[in-house]
């Protein structure tokens, strides 16, 4: 009885928890165990099977005309123009009395940058050899190597936060939209600049999903249940 009765009990907190589970698995686990594989693969055989094929079908596509899109997306993805974008934006939030999104913005930002600094020093993977440095890069030592891209990394987070910010919301889908365009957009500008292999940019985007869930569900979803983002804007 004893069994049965666990059984039970389990069974009812995994249907009254479902939703976090189900948060938990997509949104942390699967995210930090795909950016494992790709780590391990970049250390083992340097990167995807297809790499260097991807990025040289990228570069014999290249245009005058995309060159300077992708050019305009480098920029307002570096470091410069992310980082005064979301001094802005926690700046604002703070004054709206919105302590926590404030919080989870600078937590995502802050957190996704060390990691890849991080990464990038431990594993020392060389840029693509068609590179064409049309954007000038930060003077960082760890930011001349590839693995993974800052740029890809920096786009997801914000994307992931602002769309954790306002999923209470009417606005969800439209962050959501908005934030895979932004995040994706960026990545292929840094792969069509030769800046980047597939492989970084896939790192960029599942490492800063995995860093944003864990530190929201670990910190600011509490506070965002108790403060009712939501209310008046649903």
């Amino acid at each position: 009885m004893s069994f049965l009765h666990s059984v039970v009990k389990t069974e009812r907190w995994f249907r009254h928890h479902k939703a976090g589970v189900a948060f938990l698995v997509l949104g942390w686990l699967i995210p930090w165990l795909i950016f494992v594989d790709l780590a391990e693969n970049v250390w083992r055989n340097e990167g995807f099977v297809r790499d260097r094929a991807l990025l040289a079908w990228l570069q014999a596509h290249r245009q005058t005309s995309l060159d300077a899109v992708a050019v305009v997306l480098s920029r307002l993805g570096g470091t410069v123009a992310m980082w005064a974008f979301c001094a802005g934006l926690m700046g604002g939030l703070l004054l709206a009395h919105r302590r926590w999104q404030a919080g989870l913005v600078a937590a995502s930002m802050a957190g996704t940058w060390l990691l890849h600094l991080g990464v990038k020093a431990m594993f020392e993977r060389t840029r693509p050899e068609e590179w064409v440095q049309l954007v000038e890069e930060p003077p960082i030592p760890a930011t001349v190597y590839s693995f993974p891209s800052g740029h890809a990394i920096a786009a997801a987070a914000l994307a992931a936060a602002l769309t954790l910010m306002l999923w209470p919301t009417r606005w969800r889908w439209l962050a959501l939209v908005v934030g895979i365009l932004w995040a994706g957009g960026m990545g292929v500008a840094r792969m069509y600049l030769g800046a980047h292999f597939a492989s970084d940019v896939a790192a960029g985007w599942v490492g800063s999903i995995g860093w944003v869930m864990g530190v929201y569900m670990l910190f600011f979803r509490p506070a965002q249940q108790l403060q009712g983002w939501g209310q008046g804007l649903a």
